[in-house]
C-alpha cells in the first residue's frame, strides 16, 4: 500500500494548483517513500531493494482507485468521474 500511496501522490502532483497544498503533498510523499522503503526492507532484510528505482512511479487517479478498490468497503461508493486525467511518464 505504501508504494501505491507514493505513486498516487506522484501522479496527482501535477493536478495540484495551490503551491501550499503542493508543498504539503511533497512532504507527505517523502514520508510515504520512507515508509515504503522501510517496509520493503523489513519484509526481506538487506535485499538491495531499499530504493530499487532511481525515481518512483506515478499513477493516474483512476489507476489508484483500481488498485485500492479491493480494500475499500463495498458500502463506500467512489465517484471518480470528476478526477483529472494526468500525464504519466
Amino acid at each position: 500500500m505504501e508504494d501505491t500511496g507514493v505513486s498516487a501522490y506522484n501522479g496527482a502532483g501535477q493536478a495540484i494548483v495551490s503551491p501550499d497544498v503542493l508543498a504539503i503533498a511533497g512532504k507527505i510523499v517523502s514520508v510515504e517513500g520512507r515508509h515504503a522503503a522501510a517496509i520493503r526492507d523489513l519484509r526481506i532484510p538487506r535485499n538491495g531493494y531499499f530504493a530499487p528505482h532511481s525515481s518512483d512511479f506515478a499513477l493516474d487517479p483512476l489507476e489508484v482507485l483500481t488498485l485500492v478498490s479491493p480494500y475499500v468497503p463495498r458500502t463506500v461508493t467512489v465517484n471518480a468521474s470528476g478526477l483529472p486525467r494526468i500525464i504519466v511518464v
